[in-house]
């Protein structure tokens, strides 16, 4: 999973050097004027470089969303968690108190069996 952390950032990145370098080769290439290359070539370099800004708009936004989503899925658990631990908590109390009573009334009939013995 660590290896393909970041590999669409890695491959975007990639792809577009790709596609920059094609073009100017292409340009290079071609049976155009200086002038009309360069032109050519600064046009083409500010559609890629708006390409780019608009996919790291976009994909911010979408980490944006993301980091939101887990903020709330995150309040929503630990709020989950915290009412079962109340939950627990009480349910222990009340066990505890039942096992105090119980304690209580067998020490009771402890105490009062030898003063039935005493008495007989």
């Amino acid at each position: 999973m660590a290896s393909t952390k970041g590999g669409w950032v890695k491959g975007l990145v990639g792809f577009l050097f790709g596609g920059l370098a094609g073009f100017i080769g292409g340009l290079l290439a071609a049976t155009k004027t200086g002038r009309e290359s360069r032109e050519q070539l600064r046009s083409k370099a500010e559609e890629l470089v708006e390409s780019g800004r608009e996919t790291y708009a976009t994909q911010r936004d979408r980490v944006q969303e993301m980091i939101e989503t887990g903020r709330e899925t995150a309040g929503e658990k630990s709020e989950e968690l915290r009412n079962k631990i109340e939950e627990i908590k009480g349910k222990l109390k009340e066990e505890a108190g039942e096992a105090e009573e119980a304690a209580g009334e067998k020490d009771k009939a402890k105490k009062a069996e030898p003063k039935k013995k005493q008495e007989a």
